[in-house]
């Protein structure tokens, strides 16, 4: 169980502190109109007792159940779930900044760079991460390597094998990390024990999940001995790693988990058998208990030559709430870190629904998800049982409730809302001066459907149980969707595409009244936006024809001084086949105000991405003079460094200034081992840019970019 506290109601009501949590879950409702306006909605509903858990749970899902299963955890119910594709595939005026792992000095400040992230002091997981003095990697081999670059010269220390699972991330924080994985295996010394549901359980957790149920592994990770890393204890819970947030030494994990229930299929398509199918699988949810519901979390301690297991829920039945709607099976639960100590959970949350898109600012977090939609039953009407389904074309709705964690070992329910249309990702999110800013799309993806897609940005104040819709500005890209959303202060930017790239200006210092103040249209589109100042953006993205075919990766720079004209001052293209990272993963941006430098990660189908205005430097093992390819010249020959004419990966510095524009400085390519290896990320430390791949870490001089160190990952 997660620790107790006194029995206050801490879900229910408004208590005051400086921070909220904000969990969003998608409801899918219907109206009349096809772009409705956003309306309070109900609160959320706690659990009392474990008895009401389940007396909810199993109505609501037995009413539901399909031949196959639940449609919205396993995909075989009817109505049956499919997951709306994303568009693109993720408080303070300053976002974009980068977050120090161990400092909150912002990057014209400090002497080196950390991840990339959309607040200033919120940290994100990722495969790379530096204090300035040590730089750890998480490489695609699955490898944590420890560097050290305490002393200017980049060493090798330790490496830890990571022979568990997949999507490796980590956090870490003065001596420690965290590393955050997926994996489909569980302890098998673990024993089911839940008190709670007085359902303990003699067969270990494996045997118990069904086929293809994830689990997120949490591993501590002792940092004190650089050259002997060594795992102190880890944390398994049921279900898959949607995201983390760090705040400090507090780091709080999001796990969606699906029940644990085996479900009856049917043996033929006929109908009585479909009937049958759909009667066993109620009987299951009849005959369910909590503890096939609630996730359970295993502590794995190592002991000598194995390790100590000790298994429970990781949410108590009074910790878990669900909307007023039914949004899903599945529960998403939030655990609190404490990455100075042990990896026993703070507290741990959970809501009856699904999710899976993350923002947090200083003050709060938020949890959407995408929705998911029904299409129609592959039986005969008179074949099976008559089972909820929705209007032929509905309008979407995401749901969203406020919880405040000022203590990390509280969670307070404050208030819910609900915002018409669906969000890209976490960017569609902001906070500032206690006013939640929302962009979203207005569509329908049925087959049949002539509603053309349409986009707001809705502004929401918290007004006693409800997240109050107070203003709204729409009519964004009618036709098109949302690329890139990114909020800075007062001033919002959003990016829709179809065939050309609407760059839309809005005023929101009246929150209540916000409004379009200017727009720009230009060819391609971007994806990422990132601010230099308040009044110069830097856009990632492709650029495309007049009818909207891409033609390569693209870097723009936009002058957004006077909102009513914003303007393209530069930009830079790198020609057919090529991609980048950025994309959509914005952790893989760098850019370094000091030297005015954007450093671009790419993939190219061709040889080289484009005819080079810069010399291409190439890693190479000697002191002898760097290694430089003239614009006429053609890859070198086989040497292990560049695979000739086909898939090339690698890292493009600029300099981007707003009064000189985008030039290039160098292309910079890393040797490739046994496997292909591109460069993943980019980072500064001191005067030195360290750009980093699965195969090692390439140190260059800011100034002139010369190669000065290479340090080879072990295999």
């Amino acid at each position: 169980m997660s620790k107790r506290r006194p029995r206050k109601y801490g879900w229910k009501k408004y208590r005051s502190g400086l921070a909220a949590f904000t969990l969003a879950a998608v409801g899918l409702t219907t109206c009349e109109s096809a772009i409705p306006s956003a309306q309070a909605a109900e609160s959320l509903q706690p659990f009392a007792t474990c008895e009401g858990f389940l007396q909810h749970i199993q109505t609501e899902t037995a009413q539901r159940v399909g031949p196959y299963g639940l449609a919205d955890v396993s995909g075989g119910g009817f109505p049956l779930a499919i997951p709306e594709e994303a568009i693109v595939l993720n408080e303070t005026e300053t976002s974009g900044q980068t977050t120090r792992d161990s400092s909150s000095k912002s990057n014209e400040d400090a002497d080196f760079s950390g991840t990339n992230v959309q607040e200033a002091g919120i940290d994100e997981p990722d495969i790379v991460k530096t204090d300035g003095k040590r730089i750890l990697v998480i490489t695609g081999n699955n490898q944590l390597i420890y560097v050290d670059t305490a002393n200017g010269t980049p060493v090798q220390r330790g490496m830890l094998k990571l022979d568990w699972g997949w999507n490796h991330q980590l956090f870490f924080h003065k001596d420690q990390a965290l590393l955050l994985s997926q994996t489909h295996h569980y302890p098998r010394e673990a024993k089911p024990d839940s008190p709670d549901s007085g359902q303990g359980r003699d067969e270990s957790r494996s045997s118990r999940m069904p086929l293809g149920t994830a689990s997120t592994v949490l591993t501590a990770v002792d940092l004190s001995d650089p050259d002997h890393l060594a795992i102190t204890r880890k944390l398994h819970i049921e279900g898959s790693l949607l995201t983390a947030r760090r705040h400090e030494e507090i780091a709080r994990v999001i796990v969606q988990s699906p029940p644990r229930l085996h479900f009856s299929a049917p043996s033929s398509q006929e109908g009585p058998d479909v009937t049958a199918a759909i009667a066993r699988n109620q009987e299951i949810i009849r005959a369910s208990t909590v503890d096939d519901w609630l996730p359970h979390i295993t502590i794995e301690t190592p002991r000598g030559s194995g390790s100590e297991h000790t298994t429970r829920l990781a949410v108590d039945c009074d910790d878990v709430m669900h909307p007023p709607e039914y949004s899903g099976a599945s529960a998403l639960t939030v655990l609190a870190i404490d990455l100075e100590k042990d990896l026993e959970p703070h507290h741990s949350s959970a809501i009856l629904a699904t999710g899976n898109i993350v923002y947090a600012s200083p003050n709060n977090l938020y949890v959407a998800s995408n929705p998911w939609r029904e299409i129609p039953r592959p039986f005969e009407e008179s074949d099976i049982p008559s089972l909820p389904f929705p209007e032929e074309t509905p309008t979407l709705f995401t749901r969203l409730h406020q919880f405040n964690i000022s203590q990390p070992d509280d969670t307070i329910y404050r208030a819910s809302g609900k915002v018409s249309g669906r969000l890209l990702n976490q960017f569609a999110l902001s906070e500032h001066e206690n006013v939640l800013r929302v962009a979203t799309t207005v569509d329908d993806f049925t087959r049949d459907s002539t509603q053309e897609p349409v986009s707001f940005v809705t502004s929401f104040k918290q007004k006693g149980d409800f997240l109050q819709q107070i203003g709204q500005v729409g009519g964004l890209g009618r036709g098109e969707r949302i690329h890139s959303v990114r909020f800075l202060g007062d001033t919002g930017y959003v990016v829709t595409f179809r065939r050309t790239d609407p760059l839309y200006t809005i005023d929101l210092s009246d929150p209540t009244k916000p409004k379009v103040t200017g727009e720009l249209k230009i060819e391609g589109y971007s994806a990422y936006l990132h601010p230099i100042d308040s009044d110069n953006l830097i856009g990632v993205g492709q650029d495309a024809t007049l009818e909207g075919r891409t033609l390569g990766t693209q870097v723009s720079l936009f002058d957004v001084s006077d909102p009513s004209q914003p303007r393209r001052t530069a930009k830079y293209t790198m020609g057919k086949g090529t991609n980048s990272e950025i994309e959509y993963d914005h952790k893989a941006f760098l850019y370094w105000a000091a030297s005015d430098m954007t450093v671009i990660p790419f993939t190219s189908y061709r040889a080289m991405p484009r005819p080079m205005e810069k010399p291409i430097i190439a890693h190479t093992e000697t002191e002898e003079p760097l290694q430089k390819l003239t614009p006429s010249s053609s890859p070198p020959e086989q040497t292990g460094d560049i695979p000739p004419f086909h898939l090339v990966a690698g890292a493009i510095a600029l300099n981007v200034n707003p009064d000189t524009g985008i030039s290039e400085r160098a292309t910079l390519l890393h040797p490739q081992g046994h496997y292909f290896s591109g460069i993943r990320r980019s980072l500064v430390i001191g005067d030195v840019l360290y750009t980093v791949s699965d195969t090692g870490i390439m140190g260059n001089d800011l100034k002139e970019l010369r190669q000065v160190s290479w340090v080879a990952f072990s295999p």
